[in-house]
């Protein structure tokens, strides 16, 4: 990533499709992550580590009339381990449609399980950019 480009991440949010029952016993797993106690937040510093390497900071460039720009990005982890129902929000579609493609690199990953069955999940990671000139 850019030095220009500070990517600040807001939180992340966790929630489940289904039924009150569905509630995972354990959360999505990303490769590389199986072996640690913390679980999650290698899950989270992975996301990021990926949305910096792959995003195109250029195109946040040519945003000229802020200095910050917000994003929501939402996302299933499919019964598969799969991404899936991708929706990127955010004032700008080249921006949106960036973050979609960086979003569709995110490796299969161990789904959560409810009573050891795979189960989905949806993702909500707010993100803000700071372009520093």
């Amino acid at each position: 990533m850019n030095k220009s480009i500070l990517l600040l991440i807001l939180l992340l949010n966790i929630s489940v499709f289904g039924s009150a029952q569905s509630k995972p016993d354990a959360m999505p797993v990303y490769p590389g992550c199986e072996q640690t106690s913390q679980k999650m937040p290698c899950l989270k510093k992975q996301l990021l580590h990926l949305i910096s390497n792959n995003f195109n900071d250029a195109l946040l460039h040519a945003v000229k009339d802020t200095a910050q720009v917000n994003m929501m990005i939402s996302f299933t982890i499919n019964f598969d381990g799969s991404i899936g129902n991708i929706n990127i929000q955010s004032p700008y579609q080249s921006l949106n449609k960036e973050m979609e493609r960086v979003i569709n690199l995110v490796p299969k990953l161990v789904p959560a399980k409810a009573h050891r069955d795979p189960i989905s999940i949806q993702y909500q990671l707010p993100l803000s950019f700071e372009i520093k000139n």
